[in-house]
């Protein structure tokens, strides 16, 4: 009990890491670029099914390799090519080489739905 109370206060996880609001506080603090992450709830590694990308990326490309370099354990499911990428509400189709990526966007790695 005591050990949580000190986690909420602090900005910490049930983990004892930063929470996603404080780890992105502290990231463009640090390195002046955060990106928040939501994955899917099967991705392995990734509990709360968020997380902050923290070194600068310039395209949808540099940050699906920044998510593989923080989820080893999730390179596989990463490469799925039907795992789609939503930036700030809106899906690229193609060319994500071309697709900027900016500290405070919001990005959402979802798979892909289709149907007959």
């Amino acid at each position: 009990m005591l050990k949580a109370s000190f986690y909420e206060l602090t900005g910490l996880n049930s983990e004892g890491v930063p929470n996603f609001d404080w780890h992105e506080r502290l990231a463009r603090l640090t390195t002046g670029f955060a990106v928040r992450v939501h994955v899917p709830s099967d991705m392995p590694g990734a509990p709360e099914h968020e997380v902050v990308i923290d070194e600068p990326v310039s395209n949808v490309i540099e940050l699906r390799e920044a998510v593989r370099r923080r989820y080893p354990e999730a390179a596989e499911f990463l490469a799925d090519r039907t795992l789609s990428v939503v930036v700030n509400g809106e899906m690229p189709l193609s060319g994500e080489k071309t697709v900027p990526v900016k500290s405070g966007d919001r990005v959402t790695l979802m798979t892909m739905i289709a149907g007959g």
